[in-house]
């Protein structure tokens, strides 16, 4: 029988023992044995090693805590990065990523469907673009100057694609950095604005010249016109404006339909045309009225010789 202890020693200090009682193997017998030993170091080294124990238990559970939240947040980020290329490779506009020495490092499907070039073409090389971008009123020089301060920058310019078609460009370039604003890469996004532009192209057409002649209308014939006389005056020169009509005309779309008149309408023009100097502007007001403009001549004679040039034409007959 062992059974622990706490005596006091000849010093009078307390101390845990292992006490243990044995019977005397002595035949009738009732002597006992007993024995002390002191187990104060032996139960402190197990004290601290339960607590060691125990801490190491806690720590572990707090750094697999950790790891867990860890892991969790890779693997959100790792979905947010896998939804953010899903939508980059779905969009319509090009993405283009480039190194800060504007190498490209990345495309989206997009910028090939606009510009023909793949990754095995272009990548590691400057984007196609860029030499265009010289050419189109220093838009290269524009974009870096914009870069260089930290700031995006945002043009339109006519690039070419692979197989050399013509196509109009918007393209947006951010410098990409770290919280301390070191730069470590530009982001661009390259839209085709081709239709717009073709679009805009077509209403500003309309606005200014005539649909059937193709000749400028009346708004561009005054726009022209208010430009000649300022130039004339500022250079003290004289200014020739002819009006021509043409006689019999409602007869021709009354008879021969608005087709022939359409087709006589365009072929005046022309002829009218042929009549002038590269310089000066034919116009069709409407109907069949024209004027022509002739800025800079040298004198009233010169009128009469384009007027009577204007009749004669006019004159000969039209098939």
């Amino acid at each position: 029988l062992s059974v622990p202890m706490k005596l006091v020693v000849s010093d009078g200090t307390m101390r845990e023992m292992d006490v243990a009682f044995k019977p005397m193997n002595a035949p009738n017998s009732s002597l006992m044995l007993i024995e002390a030993q002191e187990i104060s170091e032996r139960k402190h080294a197990t004290e601290v090693l339960r607590h060691a124990y125990e801490d190491l238990e806690a720590r572990v559970a707090e750094r697999a805590h950790e790891l867990t939240q860890e892991i969790g947040e890779r693997r959100r980020a790792e979905a947010s990065l896998r939804l953010t290329a899903q939508v980059i490779d779905r969009l319509n506009e090009g993405v283009i990523s480039l190194d800060t020495e504007f190498q490209i490092t990345s495309i989206n499907p997009a910028f090939t469907r606009i510009t023909g070039y793949d990754e095995d073409d272009i990548m590691g090389c400057p984007p196609p673009f860029f030499n265009n971008m010289g050419e189109n009123n220093g838009l290269q020089r524009q974009m870096h100057e914009s870069l260089v301060k930290g700031t995006a920058w945002d043009g339109e310019f006519w690039d070419v694609t692979k197989d050399g078609t013509r196509y109009a460009a918007n393209l947006s370039v951010s410098p990409i950095g770290t919280e301390t604003d070191e730069l470590v890469q530009y982001a661009a996004v390259l839209t085709d604005v081709t239709r717009r532009k073709e679009d805009e192209e077509r209403i500003r057409y309309q606005a200014n010249f005539d649909v059937v002649t193709k000749l400028p209308n009346r708004t561009l014939f005054f726009d022209r016109l208010t430009q000649a006389i300022a130039n004339t005056a500022r250079a003290n020169q004289k200014l020739g404006l002819l009006f021509i009509d043409l006689d019999g005309f409602k007869l021709v779309n009354d008879t021969l339909g608005h087709d022939a008149g359409d087709e006589l309408l365009r072929e005046s023009g022309e002829r009218l045309n042929e009549c002038v100097r590269s310089g000066d502007t034919v116009a069709r007001l409407g109907g069949d009225e024209f004027t022509v403009i002739m800025p800079s001549i040298p004198d009233g004679h010169h009128i009469n010789i384009v007027a009577q040039r204007i009749l004669n034409a006019l004159s000969s007959p039209f098939q």
